[in-house]
């Protein structure tokens, strides 16, 4: 799964699919949400933890 830094680096497209909690962990919604992406990339936030998007129409 590609990794972006910055949210300006991410294409126009990208769908938000949601972003793990303060501790690294994600509900299980998001990680099937994730599983069933077919171009899932993330973003690292500043604080560590990744925001989830899906680039395919």
């Amino acid at each position: 799964m590609k990794t972006y830094t910055k949210y300006e680096d991410l294409p126009a497209q990208a769908r938000y699919l949601g972003s793990e909690n303060g501790d690294g962990s994600m509900y299980e919604t998001l990680a099937d949400h994730i599983s069933m992406a077919l171009d899932p990339v993330r973003l690292r936030e500043p604080d560590g933890t990744y925001s989830y998007f899906e680039l395919a129409p």
